[in-house]
C-alpha cells in the first residue's frame, strides 16, 4: 500500500514538470509566432501601394499593441 502511493505521487510530480516544461515551450512557439505576424504586418503596411491594404495593416498593428499594452497593465 505504501508503496503505491509513493509511486503515484513520483509520477505526478514527473507528469507535472512534463507538463510544466510543454507548456513553456508552447508561450515560446506562440511568441515567435505573434513577432512574425507583427515583422509581416509591418512589410505590408510598408511596401503596399494600395491605401486600403496599408490602413487595415495599421489598424491591425494598433489592435495588437492596444492588446498588449492591455494585457502587460492586469
Amino acid at each position: 500500500m505504501m508503496w503505491s502511493v509513493i509511486i503515484g505521487k513520483i509520477l505526478t510530480t514527473v507528469m507535472s514538470w512534463a507538463d510544466a516544461g510543454n507548456l513553456r515551450n508552447r508561450m515560446y512557439n506562440m511568441a515567435e509566432e505573434a513577432e512574425i505576424m507583427m515583422t509581416a504586418l509591418e512589410d505590408i503596411e510598408r511596401m503596399s501601394k494600395e491605401e486600403n491594404i496599408k490602413r487595415y495593416a495599421r489598424k491591425a498593428i494598433n489592435t495588437l499593441n492596444d492588446q498588449r499594452l492591455n494585457t502587460k497593465h492586469k
